[in-house]
């Protein structure tokens, strides 16, 4: 009995084996049934991995090959018998005993045993997660609706604030670029498409890749001014999230009645038309003007300080030409008018336009925001479910689902859940693709590489068929041990009927 992957690949082998010996064994899977498991003398099982030790010290290599039910022989006090198909047992038997003991002696062949059991048990391991993974997936869509209606709630609270515009009719969900972090990956993209939000100004990241990004940033900036930069700074001055105006953060750390998210929003610098003139033109043309209106200053100035010099000597001498007189008050405050005129110019162009957008942090409770919004139905239809009489709602009232509260804290905590084992599988992926090549290179290095195929594109080999002879052998072993067994208790058998 072996596990249903090595009985598919070595049936067909072990038969023939067997046909040769002139035994018949049926090969099964370890998962036959007890009832005819009954049916045999023998049984004999091959779980092909490390049985559990004491104090968890590290098991013997050899025992990832054990057979369980195989026969003990001593083979030195096997009788000589005329029997020949006694005697070819016993000849393949200590055939079978050379052929594992070498190998056994080779402490590069028992650690790669070893840790290919090892990967093997981790592959198990991801098959199971891989499971519960597709299982929680399922659970998911069946309350993921009020999750992705709670979202809709803040985004439009955050809408307005950003532009001072209410939701009209989808058009604002048109216009605002959203970055979504919440480890759900595009699930929740999908949701909010179905609330009729632009795909294409929808966007989405894991919390493990923008804190990596920040922590690049981070190292970056260490020695200069940046190094006291924020994660929620450091979006909004990085060129990578220059075009996002909302970021909706979900670390899902929520209790039974609070479940707090972070909003970021890029409150943009509103312009007048003078500033975004002076933005869009050229710097040099700035610096020339700034140089030109400098230069009239200085020249406007030295003619006033002519015309005031021509006043004083009138004053002085009791002006006797009124008229002359006038004209010259009329330069002046006319030469002052200008010289103010182009001073406020001058400001102007030398102030800079600030064209850095504001970054605001907005806290949103999730659970009270979709409460907020809940009708006295949708509550009542909540509280039925309490009383455990949600399936008859259901059948009599039709209820929307999206409006759930009971709904969206199931979604949380299947979420949670989903995030943590999703974690684990893909840490375990990358394990195991480590291992692999680790496996590849060491059995390469030993020589234990066996080419499946004569063609050159075939690649340096496999490792796995000299694991697979190993098994095999010993399988057959056991096989052998059994029958030679057999073989003896009727021979005696014969024997005492001959008496």
């Amino acid at each position: 009995m072996l596990p249903e992957e090595l009985q598919k690949k070595m049936k067909g082998t072990l038969r023939n084996r067997f046909n040769t010996l002139d035994v018949i064994v049926p090969v099964e899977t370890l998962s036959m049934k007890e009832e005819e498991q009954n049916k045999f003398q023998w049984l004999l099982k091959f779980p092909w991995d490390f049985p559990e030790t004491k104090d968890h010290q590290p098991p013997d290599p050899r025992l990832v090959f054990r057979v369980q039910g195989m026969a003990k022989i001593n083979y030195k006090k096997l009788e000589q018998t005329n029997n020949k198909l006694l005697t070819n047992l016993k000849s393949r038997c200590f055939e079978l005993i050379e052929s594992l003991h070498s190998r056994q002696r080779s402490e590069a062949f028992l650690k790669l045993a070893m840790k290919d059991a090892v990967l093997r048990y981790k592959i198990k391991q991801e098959i199971q997660l891989k499971h519960k993974i597709d299982h929680l997936n399922n659970a998911m869509r069946q309350v993921e609706k009020p999750y992705h209606q709670a979202i809709n709630y803040i985004f439009a609270t955050a809408i307005e604030q950003l532009t001072g515009v209410a939701v009209l009719d989808g058009l604002m969900k048109g216009l605002v670029r959203i970055l979504i972090v919440d480890d759900l990956g595009t699930r929740t993209i999908d949701g909010m498409t179905a609330l009729n939000y632009s795909r294409k100004y929808l966007s989405f990241m894991s919390s493990s890749e923008l804190e990596s990004k920040f922590k690049a940033f981070k190292k970056e900036h260490m020695e200069d001014q940046e190094k006291e930069t924020n994660l929620s700074e450091f979006i909004f001055k990085s060129p990578e999230f220059e075009n996002i105006d909302i970021v909706f953060f979900n670390r899902w750390h929520f209790s039974e009645d609070e479940f707090m998210v972070p909003v970021l929003l890029r409150k943009k610098t509103i312009l007048s038309k003078q500033e975004q003139r002076k933005t869009n033109q050229n710097p040099e043309y700035i610096e020339k003007q700034i140089e030109s209106e400098k230069n009239s200053i200085k020249e406007a100035e030295k003619n006033l300080k002519t015309v005031l010099k021509e006043i004083e000597k009138m004053e002085k001498g009791r002006y006797q030409e009124e008229e002359e007189y006038q004209t010259l008050r009329s330069s002046q405050k006319r030469i002052q008018n200008d010289i103010s005129k182009r001073k406020n110019r001058l400001k102007t162009l030398e102030k800079p336009v600030k064209q850095t957008d504001q970054a605001v942090v907005i806290k949103f409770d999730l659970y009270e925001t979709f409460k907020e919004k809940q009708s006295f139905m949708d509550r009542l239809g909540d509280k039925v479910g309490d009383w455990g009489l949600d399936s008859l709602w259901e059948k009599h009232m039709n209820p929307d689902d999206r409006f759930s509260f009971k709904k969206l804290h199931q979604m949380s905590g299947i979420s949670k859940e989903w995030i943590a084992l999703n974690k684990e599988y893909n840490s375990s992926k990358l394990f195991t693709e480590r291992l692999k090549d680790q496996l590849n290179e060491y059995a390469g290095k030993y020589g234990m590489l066996v080419k499946e195929s004569r063609s050159r594109a075939a690649g340096p080999g496999s490792y796995q068929p000299m694991l697979d002879d190993h098994i095999m052998d010993s399988l057959e072993l056991a096989v052998i041990n059994c029958e030679i067994l057999n073989r003896i208790e009727k021979s005696r058998e014969s024997a005492e009927n001959n008496l």
